[in-house]
């Protein structure tokens, strides 16, 4: 028998405008208080050259890491643990109980029936929501608050810097697996890494550091290319137009996000496997229509006037602006 795992996607038990309503009211409770005690915290900005620009200012004057992302971390939280746990993070953010608003409207009320709409009873957040993004950045608050040396993140993914190698060490076993046991979460063990800059090549959210220098990790260049040659199928019965415009949209995310590295070369042929692709796509279509087609008609500049974006131009262009 074939059995389905059902992920705690939302469903219609509450609406997305309520979602967005109720995610900002608790973000205006616990933000403003946020940037007093860490202004540089991921749930205030996350701006991709700014963590960039602190990990390579961490490393020089930390020479150690620890990295380190929770084990399915929506799927596990608890909801009885996570209304518990926002109402002590205000309260010792603030040295006071939580407003009544908040802690019976908002939390006892509203957020127990939003919890309801996940796919298991107790535990998880309900994917896809605006309001599960906020929640699960102030949950992990209880970590944040108790790591007193720098680090970056994004949600449940860690990069935290130490000075020495013990100091790592008494950081795993005296605060994370505690408080992390504390909030019934686990570490992903295949993804737990601890080490020296200055002798491991660090992969994390995407990039791979190494001696001061950030290029793009190579799985992440083979997901794009996989992505680009899925669109790009002879499978697929697409307009051309309709394909070209999604294949845009993968450029400029990735572009823009990767473009802060020494990422040149890299574009430039990630380009060229583009253009390759889109050729053979296009032939396959022309084919389709009895046009007969050559590779001079889609030259570069025509595939430029036909509005494919470009890798390389995003990096030359962010370049210029500095």
């Amino acid at each position: 028998m074939n059995t389905k795992l059902n992920y705690p996607y939302i469903q219609n038990r509450s609406t997305l405008k309520d979602q967005k309503k109720i995610a900002k009211y608790i973000k205006s409770k616990y933000i403003p208080k946020l940037k007093v005690i860490n202004k540089k915290h991921p749930f205030i900005s996350h701006k991709t050259s700014e963590m960039l620009n602190d990990w390579r200012s961490y490393s020089k004057e930390y020479g150690y890491f620890l990295k380190f992302d929770i084990k399915k971390y929506y799927v596990n939280i608890d909801h009885k643990i996570l209304i518990k746990t926002l109402l002590e993070i205000y309260n010792s953010m603030y040295n006071k109980p939580a407003p009544k608003k908040l802690e019976y409207d908002v939390l006892n009320i509203y957020l127990k029936n939003f919890l309801k709409s996940t796919a298991y009873n107790d535990i998880s957040l309900p994917l896809g929501s605006s309001l599960s993004y906020v929640l699960g950045y102030i949950y992990l608050l209880k970590l944040d608050l108790c790591i007193k040396t720098p680090y970056i993140k994004y949600m449940d993914d860690y990069l935290v810097f130490f000075k020495k190698k013990r100091d790592c060490d008494d950081f795993v076993y005296e605060v994370l697996m505690p408080t992390l046991k504390s909030m019934k979460l686990d570490i992903q063990n295949d993804k737990l890494l601890s080490g020296k800059f200055s002798t491991t090549r660090m992969n994390f959210l995407g990039f791979s550091y190494y001696l001061g220098i950030f290029t793009i990790h190579k799985t992440k260049i083979d997901d794009f290319k996989s992505k680009i040659k899925s669109l790009t199928s002879l499978r697929n019965k697409e307009p051309f137009q309709i394909v070209l415009k999604k294949i845009n949209y993968k450029i400029v995310g990735f572009g823009h996000y990767y473009k802060y590295g020494m990422v040149k070369s890299t574009y430039i042929q990630l380009d060229k496997y583009i253009r390759s692709c889109i050729r053979r796509y296009y032939k396959r279509i022309c084919s389709y229509d009895n046009i007969r087609v050559s590779n001079i008609v889609l030259c570069n500049d025509e595939l430029e006037k036909l509005g494919l974006k470009s890798l390389e131009s995003i990096y030359i262009k962010y370049k210029k602006s500095k």
